[in-house]
């Protein structure tokens, strides 16, 4: 509803949420005033901070601890039993010759420990909530006594995670689900964790983005603990939901169990990050059947007029908005199989008054003697001592016989008139103009317990995002400029499995898709017939972009663009506990396609000035000359069409890690881990893609350049040198980058509990990103420039032969070459390419934190990071970032080859 920190104006919201069980229905309306107010903010999220828990090493959780007896000493092979008190289900484990035990694997939740040993009298704890991905310590003392007999104990784990090294910050189900989120996506959770900091986008009908589930770039834009901008992981259920850092599925608020933000993390299982970990994990089914309905309604009646419309006594402008949704959950089979089963839509309309100039009826015929402008002839120019002067034309109005037929019907049959009196620009006023945002998401999750030894669960997910919105204000199919729905499809699924194999291994497979496409394409471009227009030589076939200086613009350049990137991903790992030691080995492996295309300016691109027709072409004035007489003369001051480019681009990342968490006392805990990463070149399916410079290869305009006029005062020309190379052509590789093989990522973490509530953490780790740069197209896409025509003489003068809107690409258009000219290509001419010897950037990360339990609740830390990179572009980490451990400050140097960055901060939080 809103933004967690901070509030613009006083606003009204309507809440009305419908929950059901097994054991009732109840309802709420609420009505809540917000106030410009961070107090009550800041005080929730030191809260927060406070009960921050440890980073650690699965979306789902693990319980462990030590069992021993009235005095003290371990218990080996006591039967420990760790149930789902959701689900009834029950996982079984065996206590090691020191008394140690673990539960792996555990989605979050309410968890009950039972411990049976002969001598002892049964002991149950229940009430223990494990968090996403915790490691949560149960450590139990057993009386003596008969197992018929049953000591019972109610308590919560502690909220300490004594295992390991990594930082983090768990937001459990009740905060996700209470905490008040402008436009309800989740992942605006990220601002209550220390460390983090979120580039506010300023785009949209809105003013800002990133609010809503379906503003994937603006959403992603983090920076976790000083790292890059938008290089995080996101995770859900365990699975990559992001492309390139850019997210792929917010899923619903309401289903979500727990979210997690793992700013240091020294599991080596995690990488292909270049910040931090956002995991996410769905709520799934239990034994009681649960729903859900809530509706967040806002509009122009509950809203407050801002500040500017109460100084300018205009009224609130219509703004509505709905976000609806309901969620079932409950069992298929009780005790083996579970649902979870959730939609949302969002309907908002934002008002997009515009306020824009377009010609007068008067001005669209050609008649300017009421304008104040003089219109000047161009085909009188000539030069009166020195400088060029033309004629007005008689009365100021263009004859009819020199009108261009084209640009009269467009002017006639497009433009709209003015609706504001008494004014040439700024004449036509649009206040009910709004943008349209359509959304909805379906989730599904599947959970099946095939036995004490084996489990699994299915997601399903999908959502569609349709925005409709004129930018210029004009209505009707052809005469705005954007108005062209924008498309965004995520869809995907994810099969995880978990096993046992023995008393002490745990094998877990997991295979995921998923597809994020984005598309702009106009959907009425077959609707539109210019043929009666006139036009000639152009392709396409709806109407062109026309920019008329001082005036809105009309059309469009092309039929839009888009991209569609698959990710599809499996990961393994094998765990196995044996001596203080768990181990755990596995690998990850990813397909990744993105198929990016632009029409560019395939309709054509007409831009109009008042150059034509002003008294002195080369000389600026305020009282003469008309883009719109310019434009019905059809005289373009430049124009060009666009061939348009389209990728089929396909690189895969693999990875391999061990990881090794040592228990080297009850209170010392060492995270050892390695991690190997490849991620290969950009390769293109038709190899339309610059592969690097030839510079050691001999041109072959080397002999035309020694035997040139001149060529003896440039002795360094004569063995000139150099050219654009291109992907699979002349024995140069199809992929866009050598392969780098050293991408070997040592992690270290350790955790010494000084007591039962304070624990010294800290911790190294080397981590590798990915490679952002897609190559160039140069020679694969070319536009066509507009040329006047046979201008030899005075700049601004249309000679005989001028090329007009009717005809403005008499030679027709430039193909591109593609390749076909090798080394000659884009000669004389500006090019980009890639370096094909770069290398994956890469970021150092360490921290110590000494944080201190209830009561108190008390954090001392210091996170520095450091990142390295080569690369073509860089881009540097924010020179701030304002968190509960205090400001994380940066400095930068970067150059074409090499960028670094480092962000210390040492703070004390209360």
């Amino acid at each position: 509803m809103w933004e967690p920190l901070t509030g613009r104006h006083a606003a009204l919201s309507s809440i009305q949420a419908l929950e059901w069980s097994d054991q009732g229905v109840s309802m709420t309306h609420l009505m809540i005033a917000s106030r410009h107010d961070a107090r009550l903010p800041a005080i929730v999220l030191a809260f927060l901070a406070a009960a921050s828990l440890a980073s650690a090493q699965e979306f789902r959780g693990t319980i462990l601890g030590r069992v021993t007896d009235p005095d003290g000493a371990p218990v080996p092979g006591a039967t420990v039993t760790v149930i789902n008190e959701g689900t009834g289900v029950g996982w079984q484990a065996v206590t090691e010759s020191d008394g140690v035990y673990a539960a792996r694997f555990l989605v979050p939740g309410q968890y009950r420990v039972q411990v049976e040993m002969p001598g002892f009298s049964r002991y149950v704890q229940s009430g223990i909530t494990l968090a996403i991905g915790q490691n949560a310590t149960v450590n139990i003392r057993l009386k003596l006594g008969n197992v018929s007999e049953t000591v019972e104990v109610r308590a919560e784990a502690s909220l300490l995670d004594t295992t390991s090294g990594g930082l983090g910050q768990v937001i459990d189900r009740e905060v996700v689900e209470d905490m008040p989120l402008n436009g309800r996506m989740v992942f605006m959770l990220n601002r209550l964790a220390g460390g983090v900091n979120w580039q506010v986008p300023t785009f949209g009908a809105t003013g800002t983005s990133g609010l809503r589930p379906f503003d994937n770039q603006g959403g992603s834009a983090w920076s976790l603990n000083g790292g890059r901008l938008a290089t995080n992981e996101f995770l859900l259920d365990g699975a990559p939901d992001s492309t390139r850092g850019r997210y792929n599925f917010s899923p619903p608020v309401d289903a979500v169990e727990e979210f997690k933000i793992q700013t240091n993390t020294y599991d080596a299982q995690y990488g292909r990050t270049g910040g931090g970990i956002i995991n996410t994990t769905l709520k799934s089914g239990a034994n009681d059947v649960h729903g859900r309905a809530w509706n967040f309604m806002k509009n122009d009646h509950l809203n407050a007029n801002n500040a500017l419309n109460n100084t300018l006594g205009q009224a609130r402008p219509p703004y509505t908005a709905h976000q609806y949704g309901a969620l079932a959950s409950g069992p298929l089979r009780k005790g083996k199989t579970f649902f979870m089963a959730s939609f949302e839509g969002l309907r908002e309309r934002v008002p997009f008054p515009i306020t824009t100039s377009v010609p007068t009826e008067r001005e669209k015929r050609g008649d300017f003697s009421q304008s104040g402008l003089t219109i000047y002839d161009p085909l009188t120019t000539r030069t009166v001592d020195g400088r060029l002067v033309r004629d007005p034309f008689p009365g100021n109005v263009i004859p009819a016989d020199r009108i261009n037929p084209i640009a009269l019907q467009i002017l006639q049959q497009i433009y709209p008139s003015p609706n504001v009196a008494g004014q040439r620009l700024n004449n036509f006023a649009n206040s009910v103009n709004k943008a349209r945002y359509d959304y909805d998401a379906e989730l599904v999750r599947l959970d099946h317990y095939f036995g004490s030894a084996s489990k699994s669960f299915l997601t399903l997910y999908r959502n569609h995002r349709d925005e409709f919105r004129s930018n210029n204000g004009l209505q009707g199919t052809f005469a705005n400029q954007g108005q062209w729905p924008q498309t965004r499809v995520n869809y995907g699924g994810i099969l995880d499995w978990v096993g046992t194999v023995g008393p002490r291994t745990l094998l877990n497979a997991r295979v995921a898709f998923t597809r994020f496409t984005e598309s702009q394409f106009q959907t009425d471009v077959n609707q539109f017939d210019r043929g009666p227009l006139g036009f000639r030589n152009l392709p396409g076939s709806s109407l062109p972009r026309i920019d008329l200086d001082e005036y809105t613009g009309i059309g469009v350049g092309g039929e839009g663009l888009g991209t569609v990137d698959n990710t599809a991903s499996t990961q393994a790992s094998y765990t196995h506990t044996f001596s203080r030691h768990t181990l755990k080995l596995g690998g990850d492996y990813r397909n990744i396609r993105s198929n990016p295309s632009s029409s560019g300016n395939s309709n054509g691109f007409f831009n109009f000035t008042r150059a034509f027709t002003r008294r002195d072409p080369n000389s600026a004035d305020n009282a003469s000359g008309s883009s719109v007489a310019s434009f019905l003369l059809g005289y373009p001051a430049n124009a060009n069409v666009g061939a348009g480019n389209a990728r089929a681009l396909q690189w895969h990342y693999q990875a391999l890690f061990a990881q090794d968490d040592v228990r080297v006392t009850p209170k010392l805990t060492l995270n050892l881990g390695l991690r190997w990463d490849y991620e290969s070149g950009v390769t293109e399916r038709f190899d339309r893609m610059v592969r690097g410079f030839a510079f050691d290869q001999p041109s072959p305009l080397a002999a035309r350049v020694r035997s040139a006029p001149g060529a003896s005062e440039c002795p360094s020309c004569a063995d000139l040198k150099g050219g654009l190379l291109f992907a699979g052509q002349g024995g140069v590789p199809r992929s866009l980058y050598e392969p780098d093989w050293s991408n070997v990522q040592p992690r270290v973490g350790f955790a010494y509990s000084i007591d039962p509530r304070t624990v010294i953490r800290g911790g190294y780790g080397l981590y590798y990103q990915y490679r952002g740069q897609f190559g160039s197209q140069t020679g694969f896409f070319v536009d066509t420039p507009y040329i006047a025509g046979d201008i030899t003489g005075r700049v601004g003068v249309p000679e005989t032969g001028l090329n007009t809107l009717a005809n403005p690409f008499p030679n027709g258009l430039v193909a591109p070459p593609g390749s076909s000219q090798g080394l000659l290509t884009q000669v004389g001419q500006g090019i980009s390419f890639d370096d094909p010897t770069n290398r994956v950037p890469h970021i150092h990360a360490f921290n110590l934190t000494v944080p201190r339990g209830p009561p108190t609740s008390r954090s001392a830390c210091r996170i520095p990071s450091r990142a390295c990179c080569r690369a073509r572009a860089s881009t540097a980490p924010p020179s701030s970032a304002s968190s509960f451990c205090g400001p994380i400050r940066s400095s930068v140097a970067s150059t074409r080859t090499r960028c670094r960055s480092e962000a210390p901060g040492t703070t004390r939080s209360r």
